[in-house]
């Protein structure tokens, strides 16, 4: 099935913008799924990662970030648009801020269930 940006949105809609922090017996969060997901757009993905910046650097319980997930399976349209969207983010964080927020240097954890 093809997962586009509105039906992130509508399960946001439902779910609040929490949901994007929750974690499946997998220790996947939604943005993994997403990643593994052949049918994901560049947009549905952003979508969520707005949600949850740090998920992009979050490993499942098999070690796999939602980037590793990316490249597993080539989707190299949405690792782009990860990338460009992660690095915009910095670059505006640290445009309006001399301190170092941790947002911007997210430590590689697991996010408890």
């Amino acid at each position: 099935t093809n997962v586009s940006p509105l039906t992130i949105h509508q399960c946001i809609s439902t779910h609040g913008p929490t949901g994007a922090y929750i974690t499946d017996h997998d220790g996947m969060l939604p943005l993994h799924i997403l990643t593994m997901n052949p049918h994901t757009t560049p947009d549905s993905m952003l979508a969520c990662l707005e949600l949850n910046k740090n998920a992009a650097f979050v490993s499942d319980d098999s070690d796999m970030t939602p980037m590793d997930y990316l490249w597993r399976y080539e989707s190299p349209d949405c690792i782009v648009s990860m990338i460009q969207n992660l690095c915009l983010h910095r670059e505006a964080h640290t445009e309006h801020s001399s301190v170092d927020d941790e947002d911007l240097n997210p430590k590689r954890q697991r996010v408890k269930k």
